[in-house]
């Protein structure tokens, strides 16, 4: 990569706080899910929601939109934890079993960055018990931001 290519300073990657302090803060949705951060590093990403019954569908299993919010949000923190702020430029999701658990675990990991995109995978695992049952997976590509750092964004840092 050639020095006018080059980003003039390391972005600000994604970590816990950040995510619990500044993201989480604006994504109205994700913080009414009750959605916690488990662990932002290195190109992993997981995440936690609790079921509760505002949350289902109609059968009484985890509402879809809510899993694919947990897959969407994990994929782009596991890529922001390498790259920097991402959006999701295309989503795709396959879901395996019905949403049936007390807690749901999405767990994303980025696969490839290039400079502009950056590829992540997810798994949403739902918890009955002791039972664990892959409940969806999913793929993101997602476009590296040229979103300028805000304070509160450092101050969480």
């Amino acid at each position: 990569m050639s020095a006018d290519t080059m980003p003039a300073e390391k972005p600000l990657v994604a970590t816990p706080k950040i995510i619990e302090d500044y993201v989480l803060s604006r994504s109205p949705f994700a913080r009414d899910m009750g959605t916690r951060v488990i662990a932002c590093v290195d190109g992993y990403a997981e995440l936690e929601v609790a079921a509760k019954p505002e949350l289902t569908q109609h059968h009484g299993f985890l509402h879809g939109g809510v899993l694919a919010t947990m897959a969407d949000n994990v994929c782009c923190w596991a890529a922001g934890s390498q790259v920097g702020d991402v959006l999701t430029v295309t989503f795709s999701i396959d879901f395996l079993a019905p949403g049936r658990g007390q807690r749901f675990v999405a767990k994303g990991q980025m696969v490839k960055a290039t400079r502009q995109l950056a590829m992540s995978e997810a798994k949403v695992y739902a918890y009955d018990g002791d039972k664990e049952t892959l409940v969806a997976t999913a793929k993101a590509t997602l476009l590296r931001t040229a979103v300028p750092v805000q304070a509160e964004q450092k101050k969480a840092a």
